[in-house]
């Protein structure tokens, strides 16, 4: 094993961490790993004019 500095940027702000592995694919797999999605919403807002032509030709 080795130990790696993975450097990398989250949200504009560049950061790095050490981690111990196999390879430099593993280091980063390692990274994606402690990732945690707590929840993702969508929020993008509908359009008013497609909306309103669904609803009109009935394809909602």
């Amino acid at each position: 094993m080795k130990d790696y500095k993975i450097y990398y940027e989250f949200n504009g702000r560049k950061m790095y961490t050490i981690v111990r592995a196999k390879n430099v694919e593993d280091a980063k797999k390692q990274i994606n790993d402690r990732l945690h999605f707590i929840e993702i919403d969508d929020i993008t807002k509908p359009d008013k004019d497609v909306e309103f032509l669904m609803n009109l030709f009935k394809m909602k």
